[in-house]
């Protein structure tokens, strides 16, 4: 699996998804749905990530939203996105009680068939987040410029030389 952890603030996030959404073309997809025919859905129905549900989204290639479903849920009134179609995973990140962002990530399983332009869809978004956000030092993760400023007033972290 390739993943990328990061911190993002409410402007960090208008910012990552101007540049999935519009420059790569990719389609938004809430990870629970009410139905197994989910919609791809605006950046601007997005709610407060408080939630595992309002924090769970899946970006897809647009040419790939007919292979996009979700399986009902046993005992549910809802059904999970099919985790194993043509997806990249995006766990937000949400804003703690004392207005620190959380960790959030970008993933990929490459354990599935391979599927070259989501992989590559994936290592661009990976390479945006990378060269726009820093580097929080002691971990993987990536901070945005906005989120960083939060981290530093909350926790003090430094950034990688």
């Amino acid at each position: 699996m390739s993943q990328v952890d990061f911190y993002m603030s409410q402007h960090d996030e208008d910012e990552f998804l101007e540049y999935a959404l519009g420059d790569q073309a990719l389609l938004l997809f809430r990870g629970i749905q009410p139905s197994p025919s989910p919609d791809p859905i605006p950046k601007n129905s997005l709610s407060e990530p408080s939630s595992l549900e309002e924090r769970s989204y899946f970006l897809v290639p647009r040419e790939r939203a007919a292979e996009i479903h979700a399986n009902p849920v046993p005992l549910q009134p809802y059904c999970a996105l099919d985790a194993k179609g043509p997806v990249i995973r995006w766990v937000r990140s949400k804003t703690d009680a004392r207005g620190s962002p959380d960790r959030g990530r970008l993933s990929y399983s490459s354990e599935r068939r391979r599927r070259h332009d989501v992989e590559l869809a994936f290592r661009r978004l990976a390479a945006w987040i990378r060269s726009r956000f820093r580097k929080v030092l002691g971990g993987r993760a990536y901070a945005g410029p906005e989120a960083w400023e939060l981290l530093i007033k909350h926790s003090g972290p430094r950034s990688t030389p």
